[in-house]
């Protein structure tokens, strides 16, 4: 066979060096054979051969060595095999390159899940075309670890918005289920979903509020886009939080919040009427929008001379708009009335709807916990027309008293002055007490006195506070006439702010 071989090399009988080769596999010389196949040129043989032995290490190397062409499909299915090696041992990032390299994405998806590499499984998700049958899969393991917004997206590849809409709800992403509910197919699916959504964001807001977890509350309405509603609750919450004591800091900070969501629901509505069809849609449909619409005819309805019939028609109206609003019993006195008209009207066109629907008579409410929540037609629309008036408030209440501690008097006398148009925030008593204590302390005798009137005259004081108050009036200004005596430069800036 030496000599044969020999002969066909000499002679240029490649066929015969091949058919030598095949024999030399045949009985398992597969390094003989392999030589053979590379002396004569035809690495491609070679590469066969070492496919149908499974030997894909040693395949991958003479493609690499050789330079020769190897179809995708079949270097596909190289980098494939090598990586089933390395799962098999457990290296699942090799593997997981080499199935990248192969296109494998279904082994990918598998190796990345064990390594709990999620960056890497969203680009898998942008990889994929549109309706590729991993995408669900992606979704699933997405969602079993709380990433919502990824599941979501990987679900609306793939058009299944119902499955994207349940993953909302589970994870709370109200705010995304909210904007897919357009994709829907068919006015039916969008309604019922509709319901759905409300219902379910309606009880886990209630669930929150009776366990007390009101922070909780407000950012879950804030997800879901009810930015008026969270507002009115951080409202309450810096009413009770003012009522027990805490520190200024603390309760302005909480007013700073109410301000900024309010002005969020006014962006939001900018926004909304802004992107609007023609046909009279929002291009994202919302409840808050729902609200709105129903809110701009109904108080046009409820306009009149004030007789009988327009007051049992606009009661009947308002009956008409607390059915649809989403927490009407729960939140607002009078199904937030005058809170979801802030988007479209006037301020003077929302205290006239105010007054309006001051004389109407409201639908009883019988939840404790809506009770306990009731915001007023006046707090709503000054919450919707003056969302910083709070935080306004007690910034002048904190620099009133770093002022006076100072020794400041004038600066704090007229900071404090600036508290009497806030006295729907911080308690009458409060702000004639500290203005009384300003004005003593910058010897401006008149306005003290004024401001011992005014708290001479507030109902809320006992027997014995209002004659100790009496006392303590009678020891001042016995030994002060009441007469402003500042004497600073600025002083007639300040008797013109004392006039008032």
């Amino acid at each position: 066979m030496h000599l044969n071989k020999a002969a066909m090399v000499k002679h240029a009988e490649f066929n015969g060096i091949i058919n030598l080769a095949e024999v030399k596999a045949y009985f398992g010389d597969y390094q003989g054979a392999e030589k053979l196949f590379l002396s004569s040129d035809r690495c491609d043989l070679a590469v066969n051969l070492r496919r149908r032995l499974g030997d894909w290490f040693r395949v991958a190397q003479l493609a690499k060595e050789s330079g020769v062409v190897v179809r995708d499909k079949e270097l596909s299915e190289v980098w494939t095999a090598i990586g089933d090696h390395y799962f098999s041992k457990q290296d699942w990032a090799q593997a997981a390159d080499l199935y990248k390299q192969g296109g494998e994405y279904k082994k990918l998806v598998r190796c990345l899940n064990l390594l709990e590499d999620y960056t890497d499984l969203e680009n898998v998700v942008s990889e994929l075309p549109d309706g590729h049958p991993l995408l669900p899969e992606l979704a699933g393991i997405f969602s079993s670890i709380g990433l919502g917004q990824q599941a979501i997206f990987a679900l609306m590849k793939c058009a299944r918005y119902k499955e994207a809409i349940d993953v909302c709800l589970e994870l709370n992403e109200w705010q995304i289920a909210l904007d897919l509910l357009p994709a829907l197919s068919g006015d039916n699916d969008v309604s019922v979903s509709k319901r759905r959504l409300d219902n379910q964001l309606k009880a886990s807001v209630l669930h929150l509020l009776e366990q007390g977890w009101t922070v909780q509350a407000v950012e879950l309405l804030k997800r879901a886009g009810h930015y008026l509603d969270a507002a009115k609750l951080m409202l309450r919450e810096a009413q009770s939080a003012a009522k027990a004591g805490c520190s200024l800091r603390k309760v302005k900070e909480i007013y700073v919040l109410v301000g900024l969501l309010v002005e969020k629901h006014h962006d939001r509505m900018r926004y909304e009427q802004e992107n609007r069809l023609g046909d009279g849609r929002c291009q994202s449909t919302t409840i808050l929008e729902s609200m709105l619409n129903e809110t701009a005819d109904e108080v046009e309805e409820g306009e009149g001379d004030g007789t009988d019939e327009e007051e049992e028609n606009g009661e009947k109206a308002t009956e008409k708009e607390e059915e649809k609003t989403l927490f009407t019993e729960e939140f607002s006195e009078d199904g937030g009335r005058g809170d979801r008209g802030g988007g479209h009207k006037t301020i003077a066109e929302r205290r006239q709807a105010t007054k309006e629907n001051s004389g109407r008579k409201r639908k009883k409410v019988n939840c404790p916990l809506a009770k306990r929540l009731l915001l007023s037609t006046y707090e709503v629309t000054r919450l919707v027309d003056q969302p910083w008036r709070g935080a306004e408030a007690y910034h002048f209440l904190m620099l009133c008293q770093n002022q006076l501690y100072s020794g400041h008097y004038e600066h704090a006398l007229r900071t404090a002055l600036l508290l009497r148009d806030l006295d729907d925030i911080i308690e009458p008593q409060k702000v004639y007490s500290i203005i009384a204590v300003c004005a003593l302390s910058a010897r401006a005798f008149a306005t003290a006195s004024k401001a011992f009137l005014k708290l001479k005259n507030l109902p809320n004081w006992t027997p014995a506070q209002r004659e100790e108050l009496e006392n303590l009036a009678v020891n001042i200004f016995s030994r002060y006439p009441p007469k402003n005596q500042v004497k600073s430069s600025s002083s007639m800036e300040l008797d013109a702010m004392l006039e008032r």
